[in-house]
C-alpha cells in the first residue's frame, strides 16, 4: 500500500494531519523546499511566523499531500528524501528524513 493516495499535491488550506509538503515559487513554479510533518497546518504556520523564514504567501505557495491513515513517519520521511533527490530544492540543507533532533540534556 502506498503512503499517499493518487493525485497531485493540494494548495488549499492544509489539514491537521501528517504529510509531506513543498514550498514553491509562485513566479517560476520551482520547488524550493520539501518537508515532512505530523501536522501540516501547524507546520505551515510555523514557517510563516518564523521571522528568519524565507517563506511568505505573496511569493511562495505551500503545496501539501496528507498521508494515508496508518502511514508511519519513516514512510513519510522516505517520500521526503525521494522528493528532495528528484527536485533538488535549494533550501533543503541535507538529504531530508531526519525528523526532529532530540534536545540536549
Amino acid at each position: 500500500m502506498s503512503t499517499f493516495g493518487p493525485g497531485r499535491p493540494s494548495t488549499k488550506t492544509p489539514p491537521r494531519a501528517p504529510g509531506v509538503y513543498r514550498w514553491l515559487s509562485r513566479l517560476t513554479g520551482k520547488v524550493l523546499y520539501v518537508g515532512e510533518t505530523n501536522n501540516l497546518r501547524r507546520r505551515r504556520g510555523e514557517h510563516l511566523r518564523n521571522p528568519s523564514s524565507p517563506w511568505n504567501e505573496r511569493e511562495h505557495e505551500f503545496a501539501w499531500k496528507a498521508s494515508r491513515e496508518g502511514a508511519s513517519s519513516q514512510e513519510r520521511r522516505a517520500v521526503e528524501r525521494q522528493k528532495i533527490r528528484k527536485h533538488k530544492p535549494p533550501h533543503n540543507q541535507n538529504g531530508g528524513g531526519g525528523g526532529r533532533r532530540p534536545k540536549e540534556p
